[in-house]
């Protein structure tokens, strides 16, 4: 199926990248591409998160599940290769929530070596978050749920912006 006109466009603009090997300066590149299940996916996603600015559902686009070592940061890559362009949901910026600072490291190192080095920002506090949340533009924002729990001004609006997209990962 990978020949139909518009499946092989969509892929070669938005589910393929250039990863570098290392944070620094890179000796190599991997090209890589999506497999079947990030590519139908993701593109589900997509569906779901263009009803859910639309108004068609309650703005919670839902669940994209994984299994383990099955492609779930790239497929986060690809969402965002993908959404970012999308004219309905207004350059957003996205926040990447974690459960974990070795995932939300391999989230960003990810974005980092796969062409989103200058947008991809870790945000180091509650304060932080809403500082770069403020700004009009399309961030990558990394952060942790710990950081929620830290801070007493967590439970209030952090901002008033509504193209912001946020994708959890294990963020229970």
């Amino acid at each position: 199926g990978l020949f139909n006109k518009e499946r092989l466009f969509d892929v070669l603009q938005n589910f393929m990248v250039f990863e570098a090997d290392s944070d620094g300066e890179a000796v190599s590149y991997s090209k890589k591409m999506c497999l079947y299940h990030q590519y139908y996916g993701v593109n589900k996603t997509i569906t779901s998160t263009i009803r859910a600015v639309t108004g068609n559902q309650d703005r919670k686009i839902g669940v994209f599940w994984h299994t383990q070592g099955s492609g779930k940061s790239l497929s986060m890559v690809f969402y965002v290769n993908k959404t970012k362009n999308i004219p309905e949901l207004k350059s957003p910026a996205y926040v990447f929530l974690t459960d974990r600072e070795d995932l939300d490291d391999q989230l960003f190192k990810t974005f980092s070596r796969t062409g989103y080095g200058t947008l991809a920002k870790r945000a180091s506090s509650i304060k932080d978050l809403k500082g770069r949340l403020a700004h009009l533009g399309s961030e990558l924002i990394f952060t942790t749920i710990q950081k929620f729990q830290e801070d007493p001004d967590a439970n209030k609006v952090l901002t008033d912006r509504e193209n912001i997209i946020v994708l959890t990962d294990e963020a229970h």
